[in-house]
């Protein structure tokens, strides 16, 4: 059965995904061309056919599907790393205000 409701959430899960993937991999790209990854330049490199940091959008989307990987292993250790990640980012807002 076709539930509009469940399509806008797919449509807008994909759309965050998909910008999430084009920040880091702009990000990756930036730091390797500048030399602040110790890979030497390498996912600074851009396709001369597409002319995109082909390299550094792989790269990220290889990161970005190991977590998807981990559940497929373990639903709790999974589940376990995003409460983790959940309680990081209150702590890196906690920081700056304390300080």
């Amino acid at each position: 059965e076709f539930v509009p409701a469940q399509s806008f959430v797919c449509l807008t899960a994909l759309f965050v995904s998909q910008t999430a993937l084009q920040a880091c991999s702009r990000t990756v790209y930036a730091f390797s061309r500048d030399h602040g990854l110790p890979d030497r330049g390498y996912f600074g490199h851009v396709s001369r056919i597409t002319t995109t940091p082909l390299r550094a959008i792989w790269f990220t989307t290889l990161i970005g599907i190991l977590p998807g990987l981990l559940d497929l292993a373990s639903p709790v250790a999974a589940n376990a790393i995003f409460a983790l990640t959940a309680m990081a980012l209150d702590l890196s807002y906690i920081i700056p205000i304390f300080l």
